[in-house]
């Protein structure tokens, strides 16, 4: 059973709604039409495109920082933007997940940083510590042209044991190799994606 949102009886939610409707127009009312409901499968939030699922946890936690409106506004226009592009149904034809949901969440805080760019005094969409955020790889790429980025990306492979050092079975490891993936983890991570369809807050 979902337990529904009303944002109006929260005033951090109405808040963060109001600046919405004054710098995200479109965003706003994107959110105006999905179902909100607590959620604690996400560290702050997700969403599938029809439902905008919000961890109370996180928002806790947000309320706690020293923007609490500005960060919990970020929240919401990131999910927003993921429902605007319909990420959930584009990036849910793509073979790995997490590398969709992490080129998804690269586009969409190019995006906010954009809008923010365009504001003078202050940003009224702060992004939120740890968020995958570099403008340079997004560029102008779509969700899918970055995600076949990230995929032909070469892993960076730690240097070879020094030494001779023994392996686990005896032997003499031959590459020194530790995982298979060193590439920054998703916030929203593989559940979030499942939820997204793409995923892909968050975190």
């Amino acid at each position: 059973m979902k337990t529904e949102i009303d944002f109006t009886k929260i005033p951090v939610l109405a808040e963060a709604m109001a600046r919405l409707q004054r710098f995200a127009p479109s965003a706003y009312i994107c959110l105006l039409g999905m179902i909100w409901v607590w959620s604690t499968a996400f560290p702050y939030g997700a969403t599938d495109g029809r439902y905008l699922y919000l961890s109370p946890e996180g928002l806790d936690k947000l309320r706690r920082t020293s923007n609490p409106v500005g960060y919990i506004a970020f929240l919401l226009l990131h999910e927003a933007l993921h429902g605007t592009l319909n990420h959930g149904v584009r990036l849910s034809k793509l073979k790995t997940h997490k590398v969709a949901n992490e080129a998804a969440d690269y586009v969409v805080n190019s995006i906010i940083r954009m809008i923010n760019s365009k504001v003078k005094g202050y940003d009224p969409f702060p992004l939120i510590e740890g968020v995958l955020d570099d403008p340079g790889l997004a560029g102008d790429y779509s969700a899918e042209e970055l995600y076949t980025i990230l995929m032909n990306k070469p892993t960076p492979q730690p240097d070879p044991p020094q030494g001779g050092q023994q392996g686990d079975d005896g032997q003499q490891g031959d590459d020194g190799q530790q995982g298979d993936d060193d590439q920054q983890g998703d916030q929203q991570g593989d559940q979030q994606g499942d939820q997204q369809g793409d995923q892909q807050g968050d975190q």
